[in-house]
């Protein structure tokens, strides 16, 4: 059947059998539990509905979204893309929703796993070029001498006037922008004549970097902000004993980080970040966890500082051991952890054990140290990427029945700006190539949000079967709460009367090989012939 006469019929069964309910938004729908679409994804076949023009830049930005793990919709933003604005603060952040989860579940366990992880050397370490700020492109015509002016404050600061505030006190007040920071102050014009303005994020200690505007405030804005000045001096300032350690050897920031804007915004995704605000003083920024040469979101993970005292002395081994009574087996990477854990009087044993060779025994242990594969390191399991180890479980075992990705992480529901509507997903191959996927969605907006959803999730099952060496074969959408809302009825009634087209196919860039490396130019749509669009409000 056409996916435009499935989605049709889900439709006509809503508003033919729903009951009216209460909602959260106070807009009010008309609903069903429970109802299923399938739609066949063979020979490349995707469910984008003709019945109306879809917004098809915002599907693939968003999915692309997802696999980043970000829990900011700025890269949205930046592309044009609005769909998550009513749920985001103005600075686009959204805490741990979608992508986090799946590729960031925090564990509370960690001490317990070895996993391998990735050495990660990105980063751009190049001189920082700051964002053009307003006075760089003000071209608005003022007959005021002093705006456009460029002057120093005492301290020799340069900044320019940008324009006149309104105010009712005696003396002209100005907006200006320093030079180096980009950081704006209100200022008197005695002040300004008199060079008595104070840059208020000058950098004394060394000239990198700047601050960027940032207009949320929040209350570890200044943890942040002491963090971000001690990481940049200890990677730019020569002076810093611990440079030597540090920039003295190769280590550096990325070019983003070294605006402290984007570095208030970007530790939102790096693992733990709750948990430092919460407490900053018990955790470390750290890139050796991914054997990093670079401070990044890419890059770094806030980990305790009691992993983080032991983590610089690890060689990137893991070290299996096995108790010769029980024959239980274990992994480690920390031994002064695992001695603590299992009575070993001294770490030092396992150190001593080792250094007679790669397998070893105490009385009651024998150990045997493992070296990574080229490229990875053995590290304690932090957080678990749900995308991997389905790929993973894809191209390795295709067959098992537990290659599910969730969303639905309970004990962050109450943190997220938004719990998932999309809660979790499930693939299924035959083990003869084919691969369907089976979405769960808890929360069903029909008219706008559904849509949507069933196009994007199709479009994740070509991905995955095209990186793991199968075919799409089958989506399946599963909705709990399916619901019209009241001022969408008119709208999607009209819809139900156009006559469908024939479904369009998708066409990826086949030098693609891994899930993480899908740029937005990857996709192509063919053959989409759509009606008009149609208009509906998106209830908050």
């Amino acid at each position: 059947m056409n996916a435009d006469q499935t989605y049709i019929n889900l439709v006509n069964n809503i508003l033919e059998y729903g009951v009216k309910k209460t909602d959260r938004t106070g807009t009010g729908t008309i609903s069903l539990p429970f109802q299923q679409m399938r739609f066949d994804l063979t020979d490349n076949k995707i469910p984008l509905l003709t019945t109306k023009k879809m917004f098809t830049k915002g599907i693939i930005h968003e999915i692309l979204w997802y696999l980043m793990s970000s829990a900011n919709s700025k890269y949205l933003q930046d592309r044009g893309v609005s769909i998550w604005n009513e749920w985001s603060t103005p600075e686009g952040h959204l805490n741990k929703v979608y992508g986090f989860q799946w590729r960031k579940w925090e564990c509370y366990d960690w001490i317990d796993h070895v996993v391998e992880v990735p050495i990660k050397t990105g980063g751009v370490n190049e001189p920082f070029q700051p964002p053009k700020a307003e006075w760089e492109t003000w071209d608005e015509p003022t007959s005021d001498k002093w705006i456009g002016g460029v002057l120093y404050n005492n301290k020799g600061k340069a900044y320019t006037i940008v324009r006149k505030v309104p105010n009712q006190k005696k003396n002209s007040h100005y907006l200006i922008q320093f030079h180096d920071t980009r950081s704006t102050i209100v200022a008197s014009l005695p002040n300004i004549r008199r060079g008595q303005v104070r840059d208020p994020y000058a950098i004394t200690v060394f000239n990198q970097g700047c601050i960027g505007v940032y207009a949320e405030k929040h209350p570890y804005r200044t943890a942040a902000y002491n963090l971000w000045y001690n990481m940049m001096r200890r990677c730019y300032d020569p002076s810093l004993p611990e440079y030597q350690l540090y920039g003295g050897v190769g280590i550096f920031v990325d070019q983003s980080w070294r605006c402290f804007s984007n570095f208030l915004r970007d530790i939102h995704d790096v693992v733990y970040f709750t948990s430092w605000k919460d407490a900053p003083s018990r955790f470390d920024l750290d890139k050796d966890y991914f054997g990093a040469t670079c401070y990044s979101k890419d890059t770094c993970i806030f980990l305790p500082k009691k992993y983080n005292q032991v983590l610089p002395k690890l060689d990137g081994s893991k070290i299996v051991a096995v108790n010769k009574h029980t024959n239980q087996k274990f992994e480690f990477t920390v031994q002064r952890w695992f001695a603590r854990q299992h009575g070993i009087k001294h770490s030092q044993a396992i150190s001593t054990a080792l250094l007679q060779s790669p397998t070893s025994s105490t009385k009651d242990w024998a150990f045997e140290k493992i070296q990574p594969k080229e490229g990875f390191l053995f590290r304690q399991r932090f957080f678990v990427d749900q995308v991997a180890e389905a790929i993973h479980k894809l191209r390795t075992n295709p067959t098992d029945r537990r290659i599910i990705i969730s969303a639905w992480n309970v004990a962050e529901i109450s943190k997220m700006r938004l719990p998932p509507c999309h809660a979790m997903f499930q693939f299924w191959s035959d083990g003869q190539g084919g691969l369907s996927c089976h979405l769960y969605q808890r929360s069903c907006d029909v008219g706008l949000g559904v849509p949507f959803n069933i196009v994007q999730y199709a479009i994740l099952t070509h991905m995955f079967a095209h990186v793991t060496g199968h075919t799409a074969k089958e989506f399946v959408w599963t909705g709990g709460d399916v619901h019209i809302y009241n001022n969408h009825i008119d709208a999607i009634k009209e819809q139900t009367t156009r006559v469908p087209y024939a479904s369009p196919t998708l066409i990826l860039n086949s030098n693609v090989k891994e899930i993480d490396d899908f740029k937005y130019e990857d996709f192509q749509i063919v053959g989409y012939q759509h009606h008009p669009v149609i208009k509906m409000e998106v209830s908050v």
